[in-house]
């Protein structure tokens, strides 16, 4: 058998192989800065749904001129939240207390506990802290992000958000 012959063979086996493998999906990042996302929330808000304690709807994303906008994940994409801070006042000293972040739906019901992070409150009622979503979280167009407050009494609390837009896919 000549060379070339051969070297066609080991070549048409190569690109068949090569076909044959699955597709490996690419990194889920922002396309560009402009999909970056900080958000944070407005005042109570009925918007969150039925939520049985002190909630605000994540409503306001910082623009890259310095000014905050509305957040509103478009038609066709979504939010991947991939951290949030969190911090809570005039709570109860040396308890339990915290955020939680959910998922509601346009009829305000819940549809998943996203992610909630909490901490023993200091001697004056606050804490604070930092989670990190690895796999990130998916939030469709439509749906609204909530944070809830966490604590007996319920605290005061703040939040922010980070992620980014991407095509649903």
């Amino acid at each position: 058998m000549s060379s070339r012959i051969a070297l066609f063979i080991i070549a048409a086996l190569a690109l068949a192989c090569a076909r044959s493998l699955p597709a490996n999906a690419g990194t889920l990042a922002p396309a560009k800065p402009s999909d970056v996302v900080i958000a944070g929330g407005d005042s109570t808000s009925d918007a969150c749904g039925n939520l049985a304690t002190l909630h605000q709807i994540l409503a306001f994303r910082n623009l890259s001129n310095g000014t905050a906008g509305p957040f509103v994940i478009p038609p066709k994409q979504v939010f991947v939240l991939t951290s949030f801070d969190w911090s809570i006042s005039q709570g109860a000293a040396n308890r339990l207390a915290g955020v939680a972040l959910s998922i509601v739906n346009g009829s305000g019901v819940i549809g998943v506990n996203a992610s909630a992070g909490s901490a023993i409150t200091d001697a004056s009622g606050n804490a604070s802290g930092t989670v990190s979503v690895a796999a990130g979280v998916i939030v469709k167009s439509g749906a609204l992000l909530c944070a809830s407050g966490i604590g007996n009494p319920v605290p005061t609390f703040g939040v922010t958000v980070h992620g980014f837009l991407t095509k649903d896919k």
